[in-house]
This record gives structure tokens, sequence and C-alpha cells, in this order.
């Protein structure tokens, strides 16, 4: 987030919601969309304090939930992870990039599977 002004966005968003008495319907910009799914991670309290503090202005959780819905969960190695090291790798080109393969296995049983 480094150069991105994510509080005078969110100043802004909270500005136009309040001259037009109504909550924004437009859309994020990716960088607010970046720093909602960073902070909610992080820590889902930390997330409301601020989602509070500027008047709503961040998403809600149903709305990350949905973002979240939209990168694939499946096991294996997935596109997304592929394309951060591709930027990575494009970005500094003269640097090596070390990277962490971890294994989990779970034991999936009847009784621990949520339907």
């Amino acid at each position: 987030f480094i150069g991105v002004d994510i509080a005078g966005q969110l100043f802004l968003r909270n500005k136009d919601n309040q001259l037009k008495n109504n909550p924004s319907r437009q859309t994020y910009s990716p960088e607010i969309k970046k720093f909602a799914c960073t902070l909610s991670f992080y820590s889902m309290k930390a997330y409301d304090f601020v989602r509070k503090t500027f008047n709503f202005t961040l998403p809600s959780p149903t709305t990350l939930r949905n973002w979240y819905s939209t990168i694939d969960g499946a096991p294996g190695f997935t596109d997304e992870s592929f394309k951060c090291l591709k930027a990575l790798a494009l970005k500094n080109p003269d640097n090596r990039i070390i990277c962490t393969l971890i294994l989990m296995m779970l034991n999936m049983t009847e009784s621990n599977i949520v339907a």
C-alpha cells in the first residue's frame, strides 16, 4: 500500500455518502479491495474498527466473503500463486525468489465435515 492514500479514498467515499444521504453503490478501487482483504485476513476486529471509524465505507463482511469466493481454493497449485510469483519475478529480475511449499494433510471424517 506504499504510495496509495487509502485513508483519503475512504474519506472521499464517506463524504460522497453523506452528501447523497445513502450508502454508496459505486465499485471499490483495487487498492481499497486489497486493503480490505488484507486487513480482514490479519484481524477481523481491526477491520470492524476501521470500518466503523470511516462510517462503514469499507465493504461489508458479506462483500468480502463474495470476493474471497472467487479465489480457487481447490487442492494443488493455484493460478493466483503462480501469477503472484510471476509478478514478483518481473518486478525484481535481478533478485532470486525463494518460495516455501507447505504440505498439509487433513483427516476428513464424517464427524468433522460441515454440510
